[in-house]
């Protein structure tokens, strides 16, 4: 039950009582059952003449006077000391109700704030009903009291139904003219953005050219604004000859005016002002009425601002505060109802960020939230005012842009890309940002669902080119993308029954560059689906990787890998040292080296013929101590490390200090012009350098002609590999092409 419901239930209750007595018990217990206090007291003139909570025992008065002086606490019977609060009533004198709530919870300002309210209709009941007793012969008179209590219960109950925070506003407006019956009334509230100004939410009575004025005037000026900087009921009965007041209103003969602070869980956020052109003096009743009114107000409004922050949350994002799935469909599907009206057009770009689960599951949940922060500010900052950026969850984002033509779009796309190529600082390291867009314009569909599924799908075909662009899209893409759907379902039924024999490995020798010998081979994933023949290595891979099957696939080609291994041994009685590619999603993996462990043992094989091959950019970025620990235990058993194309990142030491890497495997970029640049053929050597500095094994990758093969050999390096020497084969044909046994000096094919 909101605030305002509860204050409306106690007017009502104490009214219906008939003496004063009735009134303090009957307020005393509204007032406790309230804030789930179990004791009080009615103290006057230092007796406690109402109790509750204790029994036939005798109060304990000296405690209760000390909470009257400002003690916070007062003894509970069987309990002990507890949280104690003392409201003066004012009527009747030196009155004091007494609240005190068994166990330690201190009371909330919300509480107080609520208590305080009560208080005040409790003070004005009962100088209500004395007046009553008194003055029985002026009837007309106390009709008229008697109807304003019934109006004020009214308007409490017409401002307590959750109703939005402007339709609040205008409700205590409207009530405090009728309340009060004056021609002017107004609700200031203090700008969040800014606390020194306030604005005027909600009026009657106030033309523009006055607003304006009203406006421009400090914070403290007039009525409403000393009750907002002191904190209490302002009453001006000659605002002609009141100092601090609004000219404007002077000069257009206002004659009186009154204001009451609002406040907000107990902190003054506002005031609510009463004005009249009517000379006369404010009467003690309707200085009651206002201040009891504004207290009902501060309730509601308090109220409304929940109702709107909670109606915020569940239309916006909580991490980056951007608009949710919801509020764009909600804005998509009016612009597009506009779109069709003004016969213009709507754009979606759906993004996607690259690779956002290895940052996430590397350096963590924090670092990947404020990259996420970033991402949102970034994109936000592409966008014109009218356009609208929502997080979606996870690492999706949606752009909706009203009124663009498909140029305007790419234009905007370009942008984002470029905004977010950068990368961005996240606590000291510098984080790459990578995005997949796709782009659908409202020419091809009038549905809001349908607009953001094209996007969505378009997106995808982004990610399937190679990611970091943008694609917009085409009709064929929902083949495409159904496509891909079957693709992904026939790849999970391949991982699962490896022995089907879909899935393969084909092999590239890496030999010695002097004498050609074979000194290990890298294993590379086929996919021969049995409709589609052969899918290339990169599709299938990136269908693993959206699919989550990344890790599955990488255990079943490890296992084929050893088992091959296990193979050659027993026909032919040598430990081929075997290389096998490992992803980041493995490396992140927790049950990697048990994976590893156990294709080793089942196919009874030395750990040390085991070569595990790792990107350079994938260990470069990898913070992660557990990832750290995992190369570690692989070493301990025996396991041979790899550090794949490098040379290819920004900081190519640090990693090589704190892992335990056996080979560096120097990537084709450098070695693709060492034949005829100086500079890259100093560059090998040096590398070479470094890796002999290091106790290192070095392979060059990608050597495609003889020309490279002369200048690596003329530098000393040892060991290589590339299609000059040897494309990848399969099992059986690099057997056939090798004479007698692997025991035996390899002849390979004459080079190219």
């Amino acid at each position: 039950m909101t605030q305002t419901l509860l204050l409306a239930e106690f007017l009502a209750a104490v009214s219906a009582e008939v003496d004063e007595e009735s009134i303090l018990r009957t307020g005393l217990e509204r007032a406790a059952e309230a804030v789930d206090a179990e004791v009080g007291a009615i103290v006057i003139r230092g007796r406690a003449t109402v109790t509750l909570g204790y029994g036939d025992d005798a109060p304990p008065i000296a405690e209760l006077l000390a909470v009257c002086a400002g003690s916070p606490t007062a003894p509970v019977p069987g309990i002990g000391s507890s949280p104690a609060l003392a409201l003066d009533l004012e009527q009747p004198e030196h009155t004091f109700l007494i609240i005190v709530r068994a166990g330690t919870t201190e009371f909330a300002s919300e509480e107080r704030g609520l208590l305080r309210a009560m208080v005040r209709v409790l003070s004005l009941v009962i100088r209500s009903n004395r007046t009553q007793a008194s003055e029985r012969r002026l009837n007309q008179e106390l009709q008229e009291r008697h109807q304003q209590l019934q109006r004020l219960m009214r308007i409490t109950r017409s401002i307590s139904h959750g109703a939005p925070l402007d339709e609040v506003l205008d409700t205590i407006v409207v009530g405090a003219v009728e309340l009060l019956g004056q021609e002017v009334v107004g609700v200031r509230l203090i700008r969040s953005d800014d606390p020194s100004r306030v604005d005027m939410v909600a009026h009657r009575g106030i033309d523009d050219e006055f607003l304006d004025e009203v406006l421009q005037s400090a914070t403290g000026d007039g009525a409403g604004g000393r009750a907002i900087t002191e904190n209490r009921l302002v009453v001006i009965d000659n605002y002609r000859t009141e100092g601090n007041v609004i000219p404007v209103f002077r000069e257009h003969a206002l004659q009186r005016a009154m204001a009451a602070p609002v406040h907000d869980q107990g902190k003054v956020v506002g005031s609510l002002t009463v004005a009249t052109y009517r000379e006369g003096v404010y009467t003690e009743l309707e200085k009651d009425l206002l201040s009891a009114f504004a207290e009902h107000a501060s309730l509601a409004l308090s109220d409304a601002r929940r109702v709107a922050a909670t109606k915020h949350q569940a239309l916006h994002d909580d991490l980056t505060g951007l608009p949710n799935r919801t509020l764009f469909l909600d804005r998509l599907e009016h612009a597009l109802a506009r779109a069709t009206q003004n016969s213009t057009e709507v754009a979606v770009l759906f993004c996607d960020v690259d690779q956002f689960k290895l940052v996430n599951d590397r350096l963590g949940h924090n670092v990947g939230d404020q990259l996420l922060v970033a991402v949102g500010e970034r994109i936000n900052g592409c966008l014109r005012a009218a356009d609208t950026a929502a997080r979606f969850g996870g690492d999706e984002y949606a752009v909706l842009l009203e009124d663009s033509s498909q140029a305007e779009a790419e234009r905007v796309a370009e942008r984002i890309l470029g905004a977010l190529r950068p990368g961005a600082v996240v606590q000291g390291r510098e984080l790459p940002i990578g995005a997949s867009l796709g782009l659908a314009m409202s020419g091809q569909t009038t549905k809001a669902e349908d607009l953001l599924r094209f996007a969505d799908v378009a997106m995808y075909r982004a990610k399937a080119l190679g990611r970091g662009r943008f694609e917009i899209f085409e009709p064929s893409m929902l083949s495409d993308m159904e496509e891909r759907a079957e693709l992904e379902a026939d790849l999970r039924t391949a991982i699962a029954h490896p022995n089907g024999g879909e899935l393969s490995l084909v092999y590239q020798p890496i030999l010695d560059l002097v004498t050609l010998d074979l000194v290990g081979v890298e294993t590379m994933p086929r996919w021969h689906h049995p409709r589609r023949g052969y899918v290339e290595p990169e599709l299938f891979t990136a269908v693993a990787e959206d699919a989550g099957l990344i890790v599955e696939l990488g255990q079943t080609l490890l296992r084929q890998a050893c088992t091959q291994a296990r193979g050659w041994k027993d026909r032919f009685g040598l430990a081929v040292a075997i290389n096998v590619n490992i992803t980041a999603h493995q490396l992140d993996d927790p049950r990697l080296v048990g994976d590893v462990v156990s294709a080793i043992s089942n196919a009874g094989i030395d750990p040390h013929q085991l070569v595990l091959e790792i990107s350079e950019s994938v260990v470069m970025h990898d913070a992660s101590a557990l990832a750290a620990e995992r190369l570690l235990a692989l070493k301990a058993i025996g396991v041979r490390l790899a550090i794949d194309d490098f040379g290819t990142g920004y900081s190519s030491l640090g990693y090589l200090k704190r892992l335990p890497v056996d080979v560096l495997k120097i990537d084709k970029s450098l070695v693709q012009d060492v034949e005829r640049s100086s500079r890259d053929l100093a560059l090998v050597r040096t590398v070479l350098s470094l890796g002999e500095t290091l106790g290192l094994d070095m392979i060059a990758d990608g050597i495609e002609s003889i020309e490279q093969l002369k200048a690596l050999r003329r530098i000393g390096c040892q060991h290589g590999q590339g299609y000059h020497l040897c494309a990848p084969m399969t099992a059986s044909d690099l057997e056939r092409i090798l004479p007698g046994s692997f025991g035996q000096p390899v002849v390979m094919p004459t080079p190219r």
